[in-house]
């Protein structure tokens, strides 16, 4: 892991800290920084002071404090458990992200807004700690895992690989680059080959040409290609540190919005590859979009039979070029 806070020495006494500005490019001064004990700090200071603060929301493992003194507000996070030095790097990255829009005089709406970003992130971070992921949730994320790791990051450099990712967020389709969209299905190959469709917006190719992946998976006893969860997520983590290991923070980030947090139950069952098909969606394919939905009914899901997609296969390499475009 790229630690952002190793050139930067600890304060050499007690109650102070040593400073380095976060993003020169970004238009609000976010800094980083150590104090005495080495731990690692993170704050955003504004010209405001005004009335009463907002409430700062309690993070795990962080301490977070808005104060104003001399005219300006300071808000800082500090990490007190240094093995979540992953997850604070991708919510300080965040909270940069969050705000990169705003103006240098934004002051006070700057602080809310980091604020309210902090909130999602109390709110994901306490999913993730208390919830397993269901069977049927870890198999999804593991289709779409294995196309990123197979498909999108082989072909693509890691930041805008990453960032196509968009099943992560719970958007509409799993994958979108531009005008060109990727929608994977995934199932144990010992299922009955039906596809979840989740609403008529899913292939609906209004936005973009559709790819629909349907990847099948096989117990994984014994199989070379078998990975656990946590493993498949590990083997992504040490080609993207080995290619861009700043884009470790957009790839954390994606996995905390999914509720993915390495855990030991997740390395109970390790799942195979046990085939693809790709299916172009077409004007002919049997699907429901929008137009097709009488006035006033909306959110349907559906089911498609696997079968009657044989006419719409495509190669492999076909799913590849929609990736390159």
């Amino acid at each position: 892991m790229t630690d952002l806070w190793n050139t930067i020495p600890r304060a050499a006494a007690e109650g102070s800290r040593t400073e380095l500005l976060a993003d020169p490019k970004h238009a609000l001064d976010f800094f980083r920084g150590r104090d005495f004990d080495g731990r690692h700090l993170f704050w955003l200071k504004v010209a405001w002071q005004g009335g009463e603060l907002p409430k700062c929301p309690t993070i795990a493992g962080v301490d977070v404090e808005c104060l104003q003194e001399g005219g300006h507000t300071q808000l800082t996070l500090v990490l007190r458990d240094s093995a979540q030095l992953e997850i604070f790097s991708a919510l300080c990255s965040n909270l940069m992200e969050a705000t990169r829009h705003l103006a240098s005089s934004a002051g006070e709406h700057s602080i809310r807004v980091v604020i309210a970003r902090l909130r999602h992130w109390q709110e994901l971070l306490g999913r993730r700690r208390d919830a397993i992921l269901t069977r049927q949730k870890i198999i999804g994320l593991v289709g779409e895992l294995l196309v990123l790791r197979d498909h999108v990051l082989t072909r693509l450099a890691p930041a805008q690989a990453v960032l196509c990712w968009r099943g992560a967020f719970a958007d509409e389709q799993d994958f979108v680059f531009a005008d060109r969209i990727i929608e994977v299905k995934t199932q144990l190959a010992t299922a009955d080959q039906r596809l979840q469709i989740s609403s008529e917006h899913q292939l609906d190719t209004t936005s973009g040409r559709i790819a629909l992946v349907h990847q099948r998976l096989g117990a994984g006893a014994g199989e070379p290609s078998a990975r656990t969860l946590n493993e498949l997520v590990e083997e992504i983590k040490e080609s993207i540190r080995a290619r861009s290991p700043d884009v470790m923070d957009l790839l954390n980030m994606a996995l905390a919005e999914v509720g993915y947090l390495s855990r030991p139950e997740y390395d109970a069952e390790s799942w195979a590859p046990a085939g693809i098909r790709i299916y172009e969606i077409r004007d002919d394919f049997p699907r429901l979009t929008a137009g097709d939905l009488p006035s006033g009914v909306s959110h349907v899901q559906y089911e498609v039979s696997a079968t009657s997609c044989s006419n719409f296969e495509k190669p492999i390499e076909w799913l590849d070029r929609m990736v390159l475009g």
